[in-house]
């Protein structure tokens, strides 16, 4: 099959930001796997193109192969950490190192994860799994949609605003709006990391040094205790996955000069505590916090990575429920311990920072998760004397709901220090 020319041309109204037909999405995806990711900015895919523009990835004045790849890597991770997601990753030539294999070899250890041959799985499974792939795309199209309807998203005339700092008294919602690209303001992964404060904000009879962060957190820097989402048998994700949990510990792992991994940290030593603590194989209580070393994250001067269970996997599924207390109860034990670990450490640990747990694949409304994150901050008030808390979330959307949340707190009573 002859390699097609990118031609700036949309399927229907997708220009006007409508996500494309199911059909449409898998005709491309064959395309893209025949041909494979190294073709990918000299394939035409219009449909692959118009949904990353209807699920904010790009803003539709011309096709963005680096879009679609996000797009497609997005959709993959959304079909989970089991066989279905890992022989998707592999079909697609989405773990690293394999974008230019051949697209046999890709479907052969694509069907290795079924355990039958490339010829049977080429008949039986990899429509199936193409399918599926286009479905997790048009869930982020939905998703974003629902986005942009929320009251929380900004307008055009908020996101074209010139930058400014913000002053004494101003109103941080608005301000983060007033600084947000109009790229960004759609709701989907920031294109550069952004922080907002510190701020000095109330909580209880005293004070809290906050930061909120919105970006990747491989971007993160000088904070002691970085905080992540696990479920709740602490099976982690691999390190080549894209969620929060996988990032660290790809970040952590210590690598040869190869840049092959010779030590899995964080992997290592929670199956250490799963095995001391009589949880191997077996759940733990949501909200229970695991702590490991940062192993190679020290070069970004975290000293330790909090394990949070709070994600139940449904069973025969690849998606998970999110109870809110367990998210009030994984805050409160990751802050308690940050507090009791603090002095084991020189100098001694000072600053935490916590994600919006459950906000991703757990479907949690990130205004929701973070009134229970804050809940839980405000109930450990005794251990905060002394801290800078951070925020982190990978979406503007999650980011705008924190801030309007701090706002709301901030009124008449705290002060900001500083944004950037």
């Amino acid at each position: 099959m002859a390699d097609r020319a990118q031609s700036g041309q949309y399927p229907g109204d997708a220009r006007a930001g409508a996500a494309p037909a199911h059909e449409q999405l898998v005709a491309d995806l064959k395309v893209l796997r025949e041909r494979g990711m190294l073709r990918l900015r000299s394939l035409e895919l219009p449909a692959l193109a118009a949904a990353a523009h209807a699920a904010g990835y790009t803003d539709g004045t011309a096709p963005d192969p680096a879009a679609v790849d996000q797009l497609l890597r997005d959709a993959v991770d959304a079909l989970g950490d089991d066989i279905v997601g890992q022989a998707a990753e592999y079909l697609f030539g989405l773990v690293r190192g394999t974008a230019g294999w051949r697209p046999k070899d890709l479907r052969e250890h694509a069907a290795g994860f079924y355990g039958v041959s490339a010829e049977t799985f080429r008949k039986e499974r990899e429509g199936l799994l193409v399918a599926q792939t286009a479905e997790e795309i048009l869930k982020l199209c939905l998703r974003h949609r629902r986005q942009q309807l929320s009251p929380l998203g900004t307008t055009s005339e908020a996101a074209d605003a010139p930058h400014r700092e913000p002053s004494e008294g101003s109103n941080l919602l608005l301000t983060a709006q007033s600084q947000t690209p109009a790229s960004d303001a759609r709701g989907t992964t920031p294109a550069e990391f952004r922080t907002y404060g510190p701020f000095r904000l109330p909580v209880g009879r005293s004070h809290a040094t906050i930061s909120v962060h919105g970006g990747m957190v491989d971007a993160l820097t000088g904070v002691d205790v970085v905080t992540a989402p696990e479920n709740i048998y602490f099976a982690l994700p691999a390190p080549f996955k894209a969620s929060l949990s996988a990032r660290l510990r790809n970040i952590a792992a210590r690598r040869d000069q190869a840049g092959e991994i010779v030590d899995d940290i964080v992997g290592r030593q929670i199956d250490e505590w799963m095995r001391s603590h009589g949880r191997a194989g077996l759940p733990v209580e949501p909200g229970t916090v695991a702590p490991t070393d940062a192993g190679e994250l020290a070069a970004h001067g975290v000293r330790r990575i909090y394990h949070a269970a709070v994600a139940a996997p449904r069973p025969a599924t690849n998606n998970y429920d999110i109870d809110p207390q367990a998210v009030f109860r994984a805050t409160q034990n990751a802050l308690a311990l940050a507090r009791a670990e603090c002095e084991d450490f020189d100098p001694p640990l000072s600053s935490i920072c916590i994600p919006l747990f459950g906000a991703g694949r757990g479907g949690l409304d990130p205004a929701v998760s973070f009134a229970w994150i804050w809940a839980a901050v405000t109930a450990q008030r005794d251990l905060l004397e002394g801290w800078h808390v951070h925020f982190l979330t990978r979406r503007m959307d999650g980011t705008l709901a924190v801030l309007k949340r701090l706002e709301g707190v901030r009124v008449g009573s705290g002060s900001l220090l500083d944004s950037s």
